[in-house]
């Protein structure tokens, strides 16, 4: 069809115009030299002209014939309708320029510069809050792209996993509160500071294994991050996901859609059930994951692991990590006010607030109920615990996010705390505006080794 076109008198440069075209459209990011090589020629057609130009000319068609062919990058299309249709939507906080409005508006705070982090990524939010979640390109299977392909999309569902991570570490830390427009910006500068945290805890929850290819992986979590690393280890074996409560089966059904098809773990929907319907020769070879609190206080915790216990072989490995705050926000707020002048009222209400506050930690579930359930199915246990010292800026959103009437710390505390008590909690706080509240998060690494 070339030879015929040029035969027919057709201009050179209008065929280098369409092969360059094709280039971008239907060879793409499957071979992303295509283009290189089509300009290539066509700025060799110019300096030689014809009849020798020929031989760019058909070496450009040729290339573009022969070479893999993709055309994902019209994703960027959807991407352009989106845009003309939504409303206009705010860059994060995190990505502007800090030397603008840092101190007024908290701008560029908790950006984490990818560079300075392992093969020089990390798990941040680009996308605007309301955005988060969207997916307009998909890379296909074949040439560069598909080469790349898992490893993409592995690290799209760990952004995606790691912001509901950042907002779960712990309710104490950042308490749910209200729909707020104005705490938005706020919450999205805690979660950008969160992510290098996140990423530290998973390293160091799967430390120490060996994988092999054909691994069979069992991961209990509330969410896909914890996954991330025995899905690129075992990809000859399997990774299933056993998750929590519906919200928790649905927000990871919404994450593995970001994943390679024919790489994704298997969503585990039912609990006790779907792990006895099985395939009767299934068998994990590695059992881990982030246990919650909800997990611990699960009233069928020891039929779960029962059950999670007979799928797996003899030296099945275990590596679970559970966390808790060693102190509350009102201890917090005792530690800072040493220095200060408060009244004999304020005082009493607030060490009333705070032994309120230590009953409700202690009476969580520990993972001591854990360990014994396991000990008792034949796991032999080690235990590694350390402490997490952090510390959160005082000011208004934080206030709102534990102190307002749906915010969960109040919920927690509101049978044994009165409105006067958090009243003075929010008085002191603002009091105390502009400095660092010290908390302190104890994580616990559970290792084990299933011998019977």
């Amino acid at each position: 069809w070339l030879a015929r076109m040029i035969e027919a008198g057709e201009n050179p440069r209008f065929l280098f115009r369409r092969m360059l075209i094709a280039a971008g459209e239907d060879v793409g990011l499957a071979d992303p030299q295509a283009i290189v090589v089509v300009e290539a020629c066509a700025a060799a057609f110019e300096r030689i002209g014809l009849p020798e130009g020929l031989y760019a000319l058909a070496q450009a068609a040729l290339y573009l014939a022969s070479t893999d062919k993709s055309n994902s990058v019209s994703g960027f299309f959807e991407a352009q309708k989106f845009v003309c249709s939504a409303q206009r939507q705010e860059v994060p906080s995190h990505l502007r320029d800090s030397h603008r409005d840092r101190s007024a508006f908290g701008d560029g705070i908790g950006y984490r510069y990818p560079h300075a982090f392992a093969e020089h990524w990390v798990a941040q939010q680009y996308l605007p809050k309301e955005l988060q979640g969207e997916v307009f390109w998909q890379p296909s299977q074949m040439g560069w792209e598909g080469q790349r392909r898992r490893l993409l999309l592995e690290r799209r569902a760990a952004q995606l996993s790691a912001t509901f991570e950042s907002t779960q570490e712990h309710s104490l830390l950042l308490s749910v509160g209200p729909e707020h427009s104005q705490l938005e910006p706020w919450l999205q500068r805690q979660l950008a500071q969160e992510g290098d945290r996140l990423q530290q805890l998973l390293k160091r929850l799967w430390s120490g294994v060996n994988w092999q290819r054909n691994d069979r992986v069992l991961v209990v979590a509330r969410s896909l991050l914890w996954a991330i690393e025995p899905l690129s280890c075992v990809p000859e074996g399997g990774v299933s996901i056993l998750g929590g409560s519906t919200n928790d089966l649905s927000r990871l059904s919404a994450q593995l859609k970001v994943l390679d098809p024919l790489h994704c773990p298997t969503l585990m929907e039912d609990g006790v059930e779907s792990i006895d319907q099985l395939p009767v020769d299934f068998q994990f070879e590695w059992v881990g994951g982030r246990i919650h609190s909800q997990d611990l206080e699960c009233e069928k915790i020891d039929q779960i692991w029962i059950a999670i216990t007979k799928r797996c072989n003899k030296n099945t490995g275990l590596r679970l990590l559970v966390s808790a705050p060693s102190i509350g926000p009102a201890r917090a707020l005792s530690k800072i006010l040493t220095t200060e002048k408060i009244t004999t009222f304020e005082k009493k209400l607030l060490e009333e607030l705070i032994e309120i506050e230590q009953d409700f930690l202690g009476s969580q579930c520990s993972d001591s109920v854990l360990l014994e359930i396991l000990r008792g199915l034949g796991w032999v246990l080690n235990k590694e615990e350390w402490q997490e010292p952090l510390t959160l800026k005082i000011n208004e959103g934080l206030e709102t996010r534990w102190l307002s009437e749906e915010s969960l710390y109040r919920q927690k505390l509101a049978n044994g705390a009165s409105p006067e008590h958090f009243n003075v909690m929010k008085s002191l706080l603002k009091h105390c505006r502009g400095k660092g509240l010290p908390q302190n998060l104890v994580h616990k690494r559970i290792i084990g080794t299933l011998i019977i």
